[in-house]
Protein backbone atom coordinates (compact mmCIF):
# COMPACT_ATOMS: atom_id res chain seq x y z
CA UNK A 1 0.00 0.00 0.00
CA UNK A 2 2.88 2.56 0.69
CA UNK A 3 4.64 1.93 -2.24
CA UNK A 4 1.01 2.53 -4.21
CA UNK A 5 0.56 5.98 -2.23
CA UNK A 6 4.63 7.08 -3.21
CA UNK A 7 3.85 6.12 -6.73
CA UNK A 8 0.99 7.99 -6.62
CA UNK A 9 2.89 10.60 -4.46
CA UNK A 10 5.52 10.87 -7.67
CA UNK A 11 2.95 10.97 -10.52
CA UNK A 12 1.17 14.11 -9.06
CA UNK A 13 4.67 16.07 -7.89
CA UNK A 14 5.96 15.25 -11.67
CA UNK A 15 2.47 16.39 -13.27
CA UNK A 16 2.62 19.91 -11.14
CA UNK A 17 5.86 20.48 -12.04
CA UNK A 18 5.05 20.17 -15.73
CA UNK A 19 6.59 22.82 -18.14
CA UNK A 20 3.54 25.16 -18.86
CA UNK A 21 3.27 25.61 -22.86
CA UNK A 22 2.74 28.66 -24.63
CA UNK A 23 -1.21 28.22 -25.27
CA UNK A 24 -0.98 27.92 -21.15
CA UNK A 25 0.60 31.20 -20.96
CA UNK A 26 -0.45 32.89 -23.01
CA UNK A 27 -4.26 31.86 -22.09
CA UNK A 28 -3.65 33.04 -18.93
CA UNK A 29 -2.80 36.26 -19.94
CA UNK A 30 -5.89 36.60 -21.71
CA UNK A 31 -8.33 35.46 -19.26
CA UNK A 32 -6.39 38.03 -17.14
CA UNK A 33 -7.32 40.80 -19.28
CA UNK A 34 -11.28 40.37 -18.17
CA UNK A 35 -10.48 39.27 -14.70
CA UNK A 36 -8.17 42.34 -13.68
CA UNK A 37 -9.93 45.95 -13.85
CA UNK A 38 -7.73 47.25 -11.74
CA UNK A 39 -3.89 46.66 -9.95
CA UNK A 40 -1.39 48.42 -7.97
CA UNK A 41 2.53 47.26 -6.96
CA UNK A 42 5.92 48.18 -6.19
CA UNK A 43 8.69 48.27 -8.58
CA UNK A 44 12.14 48.63 -9.18
CA UNK A 45 13.79 48.85 -12.04
CA UNK A 46 17.39 48.61 -13.70
CA UNK A 47 19.00 49.61 -16.42
CA UNK A 48 22.37 49.16 -18.06
CA UNK A 49 24.10 50.79 -21.25
CA UNK A 50 26.90 49.28 -22.78
CA UNK A 51 27.68 52.50 -24.59
CA UNK A 52 30.02 54.00 -20.91
CA UNK A 53 28.96 51.18 -18.79
CA UNK A 54 26.29 53.09 -16.27
CA UNK A 55 23.80 51.17 -14.54
CA UNK A 56 20.50 53.39 -13.60
CA UNK A 57 18.15 51.65 -10.61
CA UNK A 58 14.43 53.46 -9.53
CA UNK A 59 11.78 52.12 -7.70
CA UNK A 60 8.16 53.08 -7.20
CA UNK A 61 4.47 52.57 -7.01
CA UNK A 62 1.84 51.80 -9.68
CA UNK A 63 -1.93 51.96 -9.74
CA UNK A 64 -3.48 50.95 -12.57
CA UNK A 65 -7.25 51.03 -14.01
CA UNK A 66 -8.29 49.50 -17.29
CA UNK A 67 -8.40 50.19 -19.88
CA UNK A 68 -5.68 53.05 -19.86
CA UNK A 69 -5.88 55.30 -16.73
CA UNK A 70 -2.75 55.03 -14.68
CA UNK A 71 -0.93 56.87 -11.82
CA UNK A 72 3.18 55.69 -11.54
CA UNK A 73 5.38 57.62 -8.66
CA UNK A 74 9.29 56.86 -8.70
CA UNK A 75 10.80 57.46 -5.84
CA UNK A 76 14.53 59.13 -5.22
CA UNK A 77 16.50 61.80 -6.13
CA UNK A 78 14.75 61.69 -9.57
CA UNK A 79 11.54 61.71 -8.13
CA UNK A 80 8.80 61.58 -10.90
CA UNK A 81 4.84 61.96 -10.98
CA UNK A 82 3.46 60.33 -14.13
CA UNK A 83 -0.79 60.41 -14.50
CA UNK A 84 -2.89 59.23 -17.13
CA UNK A 85 -6.54 60.45 -16.70
CA UNK A 86 -7.51 58.35 -19.74
CA UNK A 87 -7.32 61.46 -22.16
CA UNK A 88 -4.18 63.14 -21.19
CA UNK A 89 -0.77 62.52 -19.49
CA UNK A 90 1.03 64.13 -16.90
CA UNK A 91 4.71 64.05 -16.31
CA UNK A 92 5.12 65.87 -13.15
CA UNK A 93 9.43 66.68 -12.13
CA UNK A 94 9.46 68.43 -8.63
CA UNK A 95 13.41 68.74 -9.24
CA UNK A 96 12.30 71.04 -12.46
CA UNK A 97 9.16 73.01 -11.06
CA UNK A 98 7.43 71.27 -14.19
CA UNK A 99 4.86 69.72 -15.88
CA UNK A 100 4.41 68.46 -19.38
CA UNK A 101 0.93 67.87 -20.41
CA UNK A 102 0.14 65.79 -23.72
CA UNK A 103 -2.22 63.01 -24.96
CA UNK A 104 -2.49 60.08 -23.91
CA UNK A 105 -1.00 59.13 -27.85
CA UNK A 106 1.10 61.65 -27.98
CA UNK A 107 4.70 62.02 -28.87
CA UNK A 108 5.72 61.43 -25.06
CA UNK A 109 2.87 58.86 -23.83
CA UNK A 110 4.93 55.79 -24.75
CA UNK A 111 8.12 57.35 -23.14
CA UNK A 112 6.10 57.98 -19.86
CA UNK A 113 5.81 54.81 -19.02
CA UNK A 114 9.05 53.36 -17.64
CA UNK A 115 10.79 50.54 -19.85
CA UNK A 116 9.21 47.16 -18.68
CA UNK A 117 6.05 48.81 -16.92
CA UNK A 118 3.94 48.75 -19.85
CA UNK A 119 3.72 44.87 -19.75
CA UNK A 120 0.51 45.17 -17.37
CA UNK A 121 -1.56 46.72 -20.34
CA UNK A 122 -0.04 44.57 -23.26
CA UNK A 123 -2.66 41.98 -24.51
CA UNK A 124 -2.20 38.66 -25.52
CA UNK A 125 -3.66 38.88 -28.94
CA UNK A 126 -0.55 41.47 -29.64
CA UNK A 127 1.77 39.44 -28.32
CA UNK A 128 0.37 36.87 -31.12
CA UNK A 129 0.65 39.19 -33.73
CA UNK A 130 3.90 41.11 -33.26
CA UNK A 131 6.12 38.53 -31.51
CA UNK A 132 7.34 35.15 -31.84
CA UNK A 133 6.83 33.30 -28.64
CA UNK A 134 8.07 30.50 -27.09
CA UNK A 135 8.61 29.14 -23.17
CA UNK A 136 12.21 29.18 -21.30
CA UNK A 137 11.61 26.08 -20.23
CA UNK A 138 14.68 26.29 -18.02
CA UNK A 139 13.66 29.23 -16.33
CA UNK A 140 11.98 27.49 -13.17
CA UNK A 141 8.90 26.86 -11.73
CA UNK A 142 7.36 30.36 -13.19
CA UNK A 143 7.04 30.48 -16.71
CA UNK A 144 9.08 32.48 -18.16
CA UNK A 145 7.52 33.92 -22.18
CA UNK A 146 10.57 34.35 -24.83
CA UNK A 147 9.28 37.53 -27.25
CA UNK A 148 11.10 38.28 -30.46
CA UNK A 149 9.56 41.09 -32.78
CA UNK A 150 8.53 39.43 -35.75
CA UNK A 151 9.62 42.71 -37.63
CA UNK A 152 13.37 41.28 -36.73
CA UNK A 153 16.03 42.79 -34.40
CA UNK A 154 18.37 41.99 -31.27
CA UNK A 155 15.72 42.74 -28.88
CA UNK A 156 14.41 40.27 -26.69
CA UNK A 157 11.45 40.50 -24.13
CA UNK A 158 11.14 37.85 -21.27
CA UNK A 159 8.06 37.99 -18.67
CA UNK A 160 8.12 35.82 -15.91
CA UNK A 161 3.87 35.55 -15.95
CA UNK A 162 2.39 34.52 -12.38
CA UNK A 163 -0.42 31.85 -13.77
CA UNK A 164 -2.31 32.67 -10.57
CA UNK A 165 -3.04 36.17 -11.38
CA UNK A 166 -1.64 36.20 -14.81
CA UNK A 167 0.11 38.96 -13.99
CA UNK A 168 3.99 39.17 -15.42
CA UNK A 169 6.10 39.61 -12.02
CA UNK A 170 9.24 40.37 -13.62
CA UNK A 171 9.43 41.76 -17.42
CA UNK A 172 13.33 41.90 -18.95
CA UNK A 173 14.35 43.69 -22.27
CA UNK A 174 17.45 43.37 -23.74
CA UNK A 175 18.93 44.62 -26.99
CA UNK A 176 22.57 45.21 -28.01
CA UNK A 177 23.69 47.86 -26.25
CA UNK A 178 21.41 48.10 -22.87
CA UNK A 179 19.23 45.94 -20.90
CA UNK A 180 16.11 46.54 -18.24
CA UNK A 181 14.58 44.88 -16.02
CA UNK A 182 11.53 45.69 -13.69
CA UNK A 183 10.44 43.35 -11.05
CA UNK A 184 7.25 43.64 -8.96
CA UNK A 185 6.16 43.49 -5.44
CA UNK A 186 3.25 43.80 -3.13
CA UNK A 187 1.25 42.81 -5.68
CA UNK A 188 -2.54 43.62 -5.29
CA UNK A 189 -5.67 42.25 -7.98
CA UNK A 190 -8.81 44.51 -8.19
CA UNK A 191 -8.30 47.13 -5.51
CA UNK A 192 -10.33 49.85 -4.37
CA UNK A 193 -8.57 52.65 -6.29
CA UNK A 194 -9.85 56.29 -4.98
CA UNK A 195 -10.83 58.28 -8.26
CA UNK A 196 -8.50 61.08 -7.31
CA UNK A 197 -5.33 58.71 -8.43
CA UNK A 198 -6.02 59.35 -11.99
CA UNK A 199 -6.33 62.96 -11.46
CA UNK A 200 -3.40 65.68 -11.29
CA UNK A 201 -3.64 69.24 -10.39
CA UNK A 202 -0.37 71.08 -10.55
CA UNK A 203 1.27 72.66 -7.39
CA UNK A 204 1.27 75.84 -7.52
CA UNK A 205 4.61 77.83 -9.25
CA UNK A 206 4.80 74.63 -10.89
CA UNK A 207 5.33 75.60 -14.83
CA UNK A 208 2.65 73.55 -17.41
CA UNK A 209 4.43 72.90 -20.61
CA UNK A 210 1.92 71.72 -23.33
CA UNK A 211 3.29 69.73 -25.70
CA UNK A 212 1.99 70.73 -29.83
CA UNK A 213 0.23 68.25 -31.52
CA UNK A 214 1.88 66.63 -34.35
CA UNK A 215 0.09 66.00 -37.28
CA UNK A 216 0.43 62.61 -39.27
Amino acid sequence: MMRVLWGMALVLSAGALSAASVEDVLGRLERSEGEIKTLSFDYRQTASLSVGKTETAVSGRVSFQRPDRFRIETAGPAAQTVVSDGTHLWIHTPAHKQVIRDTLKGVLGAQGVPAGLGSFQWKAADLKREFNVSVDDAAGETPVLVLTPKAGGDTVVRLWVDMKTGVAMKTALSAETVKTEVTLANVRVNPRLAKTLFRFKPPAGTEVLDMPVIAP
